[in-house]
């Protein structure tokens, strides 16, 4: 299968609060295209939602890694970090 077509799936598991189907998808979609930044945001969102923040914050920093200016991964990590009390 296509890495857009986990994208897509991994993008309706969420909208219907599968967080652990969704972080499947996303984690196929991103060992078949490992530079998608967006994968790496959507997939730390996932990993928020299933109450994993330090895996969360890992994943960000992977998607920052190849775009440091993406905002949604940089507003996504700030948040959690301020949430945990975190200021890496």
């Amino acid at each position: 299968m296509e890495p857009a077509l986990y994208r897509d799936r991994g993008e309706v598991q969420s909208l219907l609060k599968n967080y652990q189907a969704a972080l499947e998808d996303l984690d196929r979609s991103l060992e078949l295209e490992p530079d998608y930044v967006w994968g790496w945001y959507a997939r730390g969102f996932m990993l928020e939602r299933l109450g994993r923040n330090e895996d969360a914050l890992e994943s960000y920093g992977k998607g920052l890694a190849l775009d440091p200016k993406d905002w949604d991964a940089l507003d996504s990590r700030a948040k959690l970090q301020m949430q945990l009390g975190n200021n890496a």
